[in-house]
């Protein structure tokens, strides 16, 4: 199994993808830990943002379920322990999302093996792993690149339309003005 950790989110969440190379089966984890001191729930409305991106973008891989989904936005940190048996044999990683008085939100345990020889020298079945979730919605399959593209459009347009809003208005007035003064000297040089 492979283990990532990453960060820099402003919540915690645990991802399962199962891959596959040939004959090789694997699962390939990720423990996303971030918000040791800003997170979704610091920011006002943060949480209801982060529900509806979570909504809004094909997000397959999260572990847990659709009621308890594996998926915090207050302040954690993550853990993994490892554990290996001192005769040999496989062992054991452990997966924390820790809240911040450091109890476990969400625990993931990965059975680990120790890699053939052939596979510590980069030998093995192929060079190209197919992965797809692994997660609550794994049925669901990856997601496809028109869910992607229409979840980023959705997720992006507000700021194309943001800067559009801000401009519009004064652009509005200034025009009105201008009909209005157009007006005013049309009328006057109608007055006999």
């Amino acid at each position: 199994e492979i283990v990532l950790a990453s960060g820099d989110v402003h919540f915690g969440e645990i991802s399962v993808a199962k891959c596959r190379r040939g004959n090789e089966e694997r699962q390939l984890i990720e423990l996303t830990t971030s918000g040791l001191t800003h997170a979704w729930s610091t920011g006002p409305r943060g949480v209801e943002i982060l529900d509806w991106t979570m909504w809004a973008l094909p997000f397959r891989y999260q572990t847990g379920s659709a009621v308890l989904p594996s998926i915090t936005p207050h302040l954690n940190a993550g853990e993994i322990a490892w554990s290996w048996p001192t005769g040999g044999g496989d062992g054991e990683a452990t997966l924390n999302i820790l809240d911040k008085a450091g109890a476990p939100l969400f625990t993931h345990r990965v059975p680990l093996s120790r890699p053939a020889q052939e596979e510590r020298s980069g030998g093995g079945g192929g060079t190209h792993w197919d992965c797809a979730p692994g997660g609550r919605d794994s049925e669901k399959g990856a997601p496809t690149q028109m869910e992607v593209l229409l979840a980023n459009l959705l997720l992006l347009s507000p700021l194309f339309l943001l800067p559009l809003l801000a401009f519009l208005p004064p652009l509005l007035l200034w025009n009105a003005r201008r009909l209005v003064r157009r007006l005013t000297l049309a009328r006057r040089a109608a007055k006999p």
